[in-house]
Order: structure tokens, then sequence, then C-alpha cells
């Protein structure tokens, strides 16, 4: 009898160690799947960012405080690149003002025209245009607001910083907004975005662009060229986009101020 039970048994007993064995494997493989699962969602592949296209500026979005497209409707903002062709503007540590200018130009007119805003530059080219010409344009065209963007030079090389030029505190035939306040507003978010020394707002009366045009006018003096760290900054692609970057959101508080 005890001979006829190990007979019975002892196939019996292997199927079920073979089930027990197949089930406690199972539930390995099971664990380490879910193990796989979770770490790969916390992996750098698995949580794809953006590339930032910007240099030194965060792409994402609705970051901006101004963006008001209904503000922005019917408005044309002209943007007016210092200097060019024979006139290369200041000239120092290698770099040329008007080379740096119709740059910081075509990136700050790539962030208005994005935010549905109409612009206008004053030459796209490294062409000399006479100062007439420039508030003459913007005055036939009846910009709302006129930019002119230009790069500092000082003989103390030790002057450094960023300040924005305005003619009056009176208004002017455009809007509710005067130049002093404009370039206050301009002045105020270059600063910020920039993180430069701040040189504050200063009244020029002998400058055509500012004292000629109807609407109000603001004249952005970025850095000085003159100055060896102001100079590598202007030198620098990200440096550039962010002057774009603060004049864009100047402009645009400037545009929502004047309604």
């Amino acid at each position: 009898m005890f001979t006829r039970k190990r007979k019975f048994y002892t196939p019996f007993l292997s199927v079920i160690l073979i089930l027990v064995l197949f089930v406690v494997m199972s539930s390995s493989n099971i664990i380490n799947i879910h193990r796989t699962t979770s770490s790969s969602t916390n992996s750098p592949s698995a949580s794809y960012q953006r590339p930032n296209t910007n240099p030194g500026i965060s792409v994402s979005r609705g970051t901006d405080p101004y963006e008001n497209r209904q503000a922005f409707k019917n408005k044309l903002v002209v943007i007016d690149p210092g200097h060019g062709g024979d006139d290369s503007g200041a000239d120092a540590n290698g770099l040329l003002e008007k080379d740096i200018v119709l740059d910081i130009s075509f990136r700050l007119n790539t962030i208005l025209q994005r935010s549905g805003i109409s612009t206008y530059l004053t030459r796209t080219e490294d062409k000399f245009i006479g100062i007439n010409d420039r508030f003459r344009a913007a005055n036939s065209k009846n910009a709302s607001i006129i930019i002119s963007i230009h790069c500092d030079w000082f003989d103390d090389t030790s002057h450094n910083g960023t300040s924005t030029l305005y003619y009056t505190s009176s208004n002017k035939q455009t809007g509710k907004l005067n130049d002093k306040e404009y370039a206050q507003i301009i002045q105020d978010e270059l600063v910020k975005i920039l993180g430069t020394s701040n040189r504050g707002i200063l009244r020029r009366t002998d400058l055509g662009v500012l004292k000629y045009s109807k609407m109000p006018s603001a004249l952005a003096e970025l850095g000085f060229l003159s100055n060896k760290h102001d100079a590598e900054l202007l030198a620098s692609d990200s440096f550039r986009q962010k002057a774009a970057l603060g004049l864009s959101r100047g402009i645009k508080k400037a545009l929502i101020n004047l309604e």
C-alpha cells in the first residue's frame, strides 16, 4: 500500500510544485514591469520639454503680463533702429552700434507681430536714414507710438547701464500717454529683464525723432559699447533677445495705457 501511494502522489506533487513556481515567477515579473514603468515616467525622456528657442528667456506661455490683443487692435508701432550705412553710431570693443540695434529691432518686430501688433521699421538693412525721414515716416503713418533703439558711448569707460530718453512731459496729439510716462514704462521693463544698471529716464530736447514725432516717443539706450562689460552683453545673443523682450513688454503696456 505504501508503495502504491508513492506512485500515485509523486506525479501529483510534481504538478503542484510546478504550478507554485509558475505563480511565483509570474508575480516577480509583474513587480519588475511595474517598477520599470514607474521609473520611466520620471525619466528625462518621459517628461519632454519644448526646447528654448530664445536663449536666456523662458518659453513658457502666459508669462507676459501685458498680453492684451483687444488693446492692440488698430495700433501701429514704429520701430526705429538707430544709425545705419555710413553712420555706424558708436564703435567700440569690436562692435558697431548700427548692427546691434538692427538685430534687436528685428527680434522686437517678431515678438510684437506674434502678439497681433502692426509694426513698421524705419530701416531693414544697413542703410543710412536721415532723422527727418524717421519721424516723418511715423507721422505719415499715424503711428500709435515710436521706439528708437540705440547703444550708448562715453569717454569714461566706467560708465555703464541702461537709460531711456524722452522729449516732453506734455501730451502730444495721440493718446493719453506723454513721452515721459512712456519712457518710464520702457525703462522699467528693460531694467527688470536685463538686470543692467538703472540710469533712469533723461529729457533731451535736441533729438529730432523725439521732438518732432506727433505720438508718444522714446529712445532706449540699451548699454554702453565703450564699457567692456556692457559690450560683452550687447554682443551676446541672449542679451539681445532679452532686450527685445523688455522693449516689447514696455510697448505693450504703453499701448494699453493709450486707451
